[in-house]
């Protein structure tokens, strides 16, 4: 594997990026809004769209329509797995960088046996536990 690090960050933050050599993304963006506008150069990009909602976390919220889908778990972690053996970074963004992008970093992270930051407690709880597993498969399959 030649993944080294998983990196979460805003969507104004990816756009103003210059992409790294090696390096692809995933783009969260909210259903309702324009996709990002990133700069070309990614070794490789992946867009998805689901509001950020979090019903593990927050129990009365129940889930909301635009939840992350069954499709964009599969596709997050084929392309997580498949990037994991040709990139060095994998880039994560959503609207603001907090709650998406760190549940899916830290569904890589764990899958890839990278570190991820121990402290950090924003991540959104539900998108981590829909995506740990078939992320966790993706790389085992990978391997």
């Amino acid at each position: 594997m030649l993944l080294r690090r998983v990196l979460f960050l805003s969507q104004e933050r990816a756009e103003q990026m210059a992409p790294p050599a090696a390096t692809a993304i995933i783009s969260i963006t909210d259903p309702n809004r324009s996709p990002a506008r990133l700069r070309d150069g990614w070794s490789a990009v992946l867009r998805v769209s689901f509001v950020d909602s979090d019903p593990v976390t927050f129990a009365d919220e129940g889930e909301v329509p635009g939840s992350i889908s069954e499709d964009e778990v599969a596709a997050i972690a084929a392309f997580a797995a498949e990037q994991a053996r040709r990139c060095q970074r994998i880039v994560i963004h959503c609207r603001h960088g907090v709650s998406r992008s760190a549940a899916v970093a830290r569904a890589v992270c764990q899958a890839a046996q990278l570190p991820f930051p121990p402290s950090y407690e924003r991540y959104n709880r539900y998108v981590f536990m829909v995506l740990r597993g078939a992320v966790e498969y993706a790389f085992e399959d990978a391997r």
